[in-house]
């Protein structure tokens, strides 16, 4: 919470506001924006200050927002400190703006500094509006806190499309990680991208938490961090599914090769593993939202989130999920992976027909269409071992995979490709186990011991 006298954005720290510093350099919209309210003043740190102050002094002069070479010159012609330390600090600024890199947390740094920014100008309001009270111009009160509230908001009037011909082209960065299938890699563009929500559904009781822990073992090996959060199953339930999963002990044999797996995921796991457990019915998206903001906050940041799963969620407003609650609940994950870059993976449930279905449709999961709107993909697996992609806005739909599951070790291969599984004729077969799958990345000799 905002403090009552903080009058800057010290509390935030110095990579929050040299990341505000980025994101003013490199988004027009945004700058324009947060210029309504923001008091250079409001930076802690002064080379900030006349960096911010340089780039609006570009944009008063010529009346259009400077380029990544404009910014650099401007660097290089300017003495914006002497302090050799800061100096190095707006050179690793200008590279990092030069190298196109992703301004990491940058919705939670807009969001935040544009709250703060608009709260002083409130105050402010609020300040004068009481000297209008005490002269009796209740008008004039009104009418300023009005404004007050008015300033800073988004000021972009969309994409010009004569204007921006150029932004239309550019490449889209997706940053896909991988799904733990390179056949499903393929379809997908690479995999699961940044602000985008994935859905496994099954039965019940058919694996919909073991392919998705698969999902996580995968890109924990490739060195992602990955937070699981389990609204079922208790966290230390989650976590012995990880260690077979990326072992390939059996899961009823974890106990007695306790020494291997502490060796082995010392070896194998490069990225970090979180278990947050909830009672079902117990949490929101809100609640997910806030503690990954908490953990941001303490440096910890996350590749992938996977939320086990979405049925267990309350919907806005707290009543357990019914069909406009389901709906609720999946646009306010695909809203929170928007707005704060996020990698998106959940499950659902079908319906009790699914259950003896060859291939799970749609038609197997009640309100689907309404429920799936907003998602970007979602995936189907069935006891039969057919596994269709029903949605995927990064590829191809309608493909039927064939899946050889070995729930022992939570050990999943996609075997082979159908386009049009509705059996409208062309077939394109792939044989995707001489690719691999996660047991490549596990060490042999566990697999032995295992025997």
């Amino acid at each position: 919470m905002l403090e009552k006298n903080n009058k800057n954005f010290s509390e935030y720290g110095a990579d929050f506001q040299i990341k505000l510093a980025k994101c003013i350099a490199t988004d027009s919209a945004f700058s324009n924006q947060i210029r309504e309210v923001l008091d250079v003043e409001y930076f802690e740190l002064d080379y900030l200050k006349s960096f911010v102050n340089k780039i609006f002094e570009y944009k008063d002069k010529y009346k259009c927002h400077p380029a990544i070479e404009t910014i650099e010159s401007i660097f290089n012609t300017n003495q914006l400190t002497d302090n050799k330390v800061h100096l190095n600090i707006l050179k690793g600024i200008i590279n990092d703006l030069k190298s196109n890199d992703k301004i990491v947390d940058q919705g939670f740094v807009r969001d935040n500094s544009l709250l703060f920014c608009k709260t002083q100008k409130v105050k402010e309001a609020l300040g004068l509006g009481f000297i209008d009270l005490e002269n009796g111009n209740l008008e004039k009160f009104k009418s300023r806190i009005d404004e007050s509230f008015k300033l800073g908001i988004d000021l972009s009037s969309g994409h010009d499309y004569l204007d921006e011909v150029e932004k239309r082209y550019e490449i889209d960065v997706r940053e896909a990680i991988t799904t733990g299938w390179p056949s499903l890699n393929a379809l997908t563009k690479g995999g699961f991208g940044t602000r985008e929500v994935s859905v496994y559904i099954a039965p019940t009781g058919k694996g919909k938490s073991s392919r998705m822990v698969y999902t996580g073992a995968a890109n924990l090996c490739q060195g992602k961090n990955v937070i699981y959060y389990s609204c079922e199953l208790k966290d230390s339930v989650i976590g012995r599914r990880f260690d077979s999963c990326i072992t390939g002990i059996k899961l009823d044999d974890l106990d007695l090769y306790k020494d291997e797996i502490k060796k082995a995921i010392r070896k194998l796991i490069k990225g970090r593993l979180f278990i947050k457990e909830y009672p079902m019915y117990s949490i929101s998206v809100k609640t997910i939202e806030t503690h990954l903001e908490k953990l941001k906050q303490k440096g910890i940041e996350f590749d992938l989130v996977i939320i086990d799963y979405a049925d267990l969620l309350l919907p806005s407003g707290g009543a357990k999920d019914d069909l406009a609650g389901g709906v609720t609940v999946f646009q306010e994950l695909v809203s929170m992976a928007q707005r704060h870059d996020l990698r998106i993976l959940t499950a659902a449930q079908t319906n009790r027909q699914a259950e003896t279905a060859d291939t799970i449709t749609f038609q197997h999961v009640q309100d689907a269409y309404k429920r799936y709107s907003p998602v970007d993909f979602v995936m189907s697996f069935s006891p039969s071992g057919n596994s269709l992609v029903l949605k995927n806005r990064n590829g191809p739909h309608d493909v039927l995979l064939q899946e050889t599951a070995d729930f022992s070790r939570l050990d999943f291969k996609l075997t082979s490709m159908i386009s049009n599984p509705d059996f409208r004729s062309n077939t394109n077969s792939t044989d995707a186990s001489k690719h691999g799958t996660i047991e490549d990345r596990i060490g042999e000799f566990i697999r032995k011991n295992n025997k």
